[in-house]
């Protein structure tokens, strides 16, 4: 029997559990605590949906919207929607934070 040779010797595919990534936790922590906001704030909750945490820094929240969501973003970063925000943050995290909304420059994620 001829053996055929050439680099396809080990064939078995290579199944990894997935580890969370600390931005998969960071989503996770946001999904959860819009769900939350929904209950009080439906209206902000679904501006909110439009948006993803980009960074946690000590007690700072930084939110980001894409360039295509503007209009949320002009929406949800006025001094008093930013003031719900900070007061339902502390709320469900049970600590304070600064809350920053950004919005990204077309081509950013």
């Amino acid at each position: 029997m001829a053996q055929v040779s050439g680099g396809g010797g080990n064939l078995k595919p290579q199944i990894k559990a997935k580890t969370p990534s600390p931005t998969d936790a960071l989503s996770d922590k946001w999904s959860g605590l819009v769900e939350n906001i929904k209950r009080d704030k439906p209206l902000l909750a679904a501006k909110l949906e439009y948006a993803a945490i980009k960074s946690i820094e000590g007690d700072k929240l930084s939110l980001a919207f894409k360039k295509e969501q503007e209009f949320f973003y002009t929406q949800v970063s006025t001094k008093e929607v930013v003031g719900q925000l900070m007061e339902l943050v502390g709320k469900y995290w049970g600590k304070p934070y600064q809350v920053e909304v950004l919005l990204n420059k077309a081509g950013e994620g």
